[in-house]
């Protein structure tokens, strides 16, 4: 069995490292301005580590194929719950789903400075029926935390989404 896998393309935001400029002012202007688009498509194309309850840009972008350059970006917005009680516990979306949203990452941090601080999800393999969920209901447009014990209501939580918008 062998694997549909596209040649090697490097496509990565790369900047060379090194350039000699024309003396001629008329071609030093078309190198700049080309260098320019290069830089802020290069800037632009990496991952932004800005993380807010905002609404924002990633950095990010999903399914180039082949030899097209349309891509998706994606976003990201943070969400915080003061405390995690027993059971499921809602945090509204800033945002309209639709039916053609995709999340590509979901993640969060557990966090009690009196106990310790856990990933979301977490399996707790010790002591079954102790896990923690993350998820997103589509249906009342809420992401839910789950929890299956008491054990994480002295715990808050900050929970990352990262998604496309089509």
């Amino acid at each position: 069995m062998s694997a549909n896998i596209a040649p090697f393309n490097n496509r990565s935001p790369f900047l060379i490292e090194s350039r000699n400029f024309p003396a001629d002012p008329v071609r030093l202007q078309v190198d700049l301005n080309k260098m320019y688009i290069e830089i802020a498509q290069a800037v632009n194309k990496r991952t932004i580590g800005t993380y807010s309850r905002a609404q924002i840009t990633t950095g990010n972008v999903y399914f180039p194929e082949g030899d097209t350059t349309e891509t998706e970006q994606s976003f990201r917005t943070i969400y915080t719950l003061a405390s995690i009680a027993s059971g499921v516990n809602t945090i509204p979306l800033a945002f309209t789903l639709t039916p053609t949203t995709q999340f590509v990452m979901m993640y969060g941090t557990a966090n009690s400075p009196s106990v310790q601080s856990g990933p979301i999800p977490y399996v707790n393999l010790t002591t079954p029926m102790d896990g923690i969920e993350l998820r997103v209901n589509w249906t009342t447009s809420n992401i839910e935390i789950v929890t299956t014990s008491s054990n994480w209501t002295a715990y808050s939580a900050i929970i990352v989404l990262e998604y496309i918008l089509n």
